[in-house]
């Protein structure tokens, strides 16, 4: 989401692009922009001011961030797999505090509040885009050239992380990093199948993990 044009990968050359983490950090670099760190809060502010050129993010944030007000042109474009924070986490010492009831009745809801976490999002961005025009917004379909880099990206962002991974003593890096490879193609196909039904992803979600974990 970006405050002038941008539908190529030249126009995104020497840009200065909110990121979050490493891993987006290293991509904007590899697509020739100027990674930045800034708050998700501060994005707005950001962009007012010229500190930053683009938000990189999801494309619901026009609306509920209201980078529509500083952002005038968004590209719709595959971000790859985001690692955002745990909605329901407890540390070790806290998960076994729990009494077995209490453990069971968390496990038991979890799936439908993610289900509708999940479904919810890709809403806020189907609202964003259909309102992007009444804005002043204008939405661009992906660039070919991105999504040629994208993929070739993703590879060695694999590979990376397992050599980092062993830099830092652990074990088993590689085998970890082929069964998320393995389970987000398994997950795309599950998303197929349910698309936006939150019951249907919830009944995966119970299904696929939850039914199988024990308290």
């Amino acid at each position: 989401m970006c405050k002038e044009p941008v539908q190529t990968l030249a126009d995104i050359q020497g840009l200065k692009i909110r990121s979050s983490g490493d891993a987006y950090g290293r991509w904007i670099n590899e697509m020739g922009g100027i990674p930045g760190s800034v708050a998700t809060s501060e994005a707005y502010e950001a962009l007012q001011r010229g500190q930053l050129d683009c938000v990189f993010g999801s494309i619901g944030w026009l609306k509920s961030l209201s980078l529509w007000d500083v952002s005038k042109h968004a590209l719709r474009q595959e971000m790859a797999g985001f690692g955002g924070g745990a909605l329901v986490a407890f540390n070790t010492a806290s998960w076994e505090g729990l009494t077995d009831e209490d453990r069971a009745m968390i496990i038991d809801a979890t799936p439908s509040a993610l289900a509708r976490l999940a479904v919810g999002y890709v809403e806020e961005d189907d609202e964003a885009v259909a309102e992007a025009a009444e804005h002043g917004v204008t939405v661009y379909e992906k660039d070919a050239k991105i999504d040629a880099l994208l993929t070739e990206y993703k590879k060695s962002e694999f590979a990376a992380a397992v050599e980092k991974a062993g830099e830092r003593g652990a074990e088993g890096a590689q085998e970890v990093a082929d069964a998320f490879v393995a389970n987000i193609a398994k997950w795309k196909k599950i998303s197929e199948e349910v698309g936006g039904d939150v019951a249907k992803v919830e009944e995966a979600l119970r299904r696929e993990i939850y039914s199988k974990l024990g308290n």
